[in-house]
Parts: C-alpha cells; sequence; structure tokens
C-alpha cells in the first residue's frame, strides 16, 4: 500500500452468477465471487472479523481474498483511522513464471464509512445473483 487513493468496484458478470470485487483502478486486482463467499465476506465486514474467501481470478485462478480489521496507522495523505470499523481488503498474486519470487499485493483500507458502503452495494448485487433472469 503506497498511499494512493483506492476504490473498490462491485459488478455482477454478464450471467449474473457471479459478484466481481476489484479492489482497484487496477483491473488486475479482480476476484469472482460466488454467492456463499460472498455473504461470508459481508458477514465479516459486517461483524469486523477476519475472513479469507475463495474468489475465480481471470489469470491466476482461485485466489483468496483477505479481509480483517484495520490495526495498523494510515499512510500519508490517505490516513485512516485504527480501529472503530476500519477494515483491509488484500489480494496476493504470483508474479510472471520467470520469477515466481515476485508478488503483487493490493491492500485497501476503508474507514466505517466505506465500509458501510461497500457492504451495501455487496448486499444489493448479493439480492441481484439470487433474483433470477426473466
Amino acid at each position: 500500500m503506497d498511499g494512493t487513493a483506492g476504490v473498490t468496484i462491485v459488478t455482477l458478470d454478464a450471467d449474473h452468477h457471479r459478484v466481481l470485487v476489484q479492489l482497484t483502478a487496477d483491473a488486475r486486482f479482480t476476484l469472482s465471487l460466488g454467492a456463499v463467499d460472498l455473504r461470508v465476506l459481508l458477514n465479516a465486514l459486517g461483524k469486523g472479523e477476519i475472513c479469507y474467501v475463495s474468489g475465480l481470478h481471470a489469470s491466476h485462478s482461485w485466489r483468496l481474498l483477505g479481509a480483517h480489521p484495520h490495526h495498523e496507522g494510515g499512510v500519508a495523505p490517505f490516513e485512516v483511522p485504527v480501529g472503530d470499523g476500519a477494515m483491509l481488503l488484500y489480494l496476493e498474486l504470483p508474479g510472471e513464471p520467470k520469477c515466481q519470487a515476485v508478488v503483487h499485493v493490493c491492500q485497501i483500507v476503508h474507514d466505517r464509512e466505506q465500509v458501510a458502503e461497500l457492504t451495501n452495494h455487496l448486499h444489493s448485487a448479493l439480492a441481484l445473483l439470487e433474483t433470477p433472469l426473466i
């Protein structure tokens, strides 16, 4: 995490079978989640608990999306208060095949209000997943 502003984007896939969660504007950090994993993530965000959910990555197959309460100080200029409902979401991706030691890590901290907004969007996406297409 380098202190740049982040945004988490929530959309449905074309068939409305999975929810796409893009942690930043960088599309590399996008996973598709099924309804079960989405419910686990929503539960953890709502209770401020630790969780790992399995998501499908377009290039790297199955990966884990992590979430846990934020307990470290923020990075200027986008400091987020420690505790008080702040949550860290993160995703690790392997590097290029020729240099397996390189790992790409995305960590995004959401303050309490951002967690509430993200949770609302995820609930809306889950409701759409569970609504049959006509």
